[in-house]
């Protein structure tokens, strides 16, 4: 690949990314190589989806916010909670529940990223062992998401008649 990627580690929650230029001569398989996608948002800031899925629901996205500079980071500028329905098409959020039953995942977090220009999301990472509500998200928000995913885990995987 000739023009900017990313480089990361393929660990997990190294929050290491760096953008370097192709093409490479030698791959590190301690690493991913990744397209850079452009999720800029306003105020040189990124904007990076944060998708719960729990079995076949998602029940509501993250939104976060970064400052380009340290956009690889786990630090965020301001995060929300919002419902899907306002950042995934139904087509989108069929293809993710999709792409999690490939991998067998119940319950993961994923990093999506909107592109700017193609207007195309990305799965840019599968978080297995999610952390929890991001920082910055407002405390009654933290709350509020705590409750969905208990309900949504209910109700994909006690709930099923």
């Amino acid at each position: 690949y000739q023009g900017k990627m990313v480089l990361k580690s393929d660990a997990n929650a190294m929050h290491d990314g760096k953008v370097i230029d192709g093409p490479i001569t030698e791959v590190n398989k301690q690493y991913v190589y990744q397209l850079v996608i452009d999720n800029t948002a306003e105020n040189n800031q990124v904007l990076d989806y944060r998708v719960p899925v729990v079995g076949d629901e998602i029940p509501f996205v993250y939104l976060k916010f970064r400052s380009r500079e340290t956009r690889f980071s786990n630090i965020n500028s301001s995060a929300k909670m919002v419902e899907v329905k306002t950042v995934l098409s139904l087509d989108e959020q069929e293809k993710i529940t999709w792409f999690c039953k490939l991998l067998k995942v119940d319950y993961a977090e994923l990093d999506v990223l909107r592109d700017n220009d193609s207007k195309l999301i990305y799965i840019v990472d599968v978080n297995p062992t999610p952390w929890g509500p991001p920082n910055h998200l407002e405390k009654h928000k933290v709350k509020e998401s705590k409750q969905k995913l208990f309900a949504a885990f209910l109700n994909q995987f006690f709930n099923r008649q």
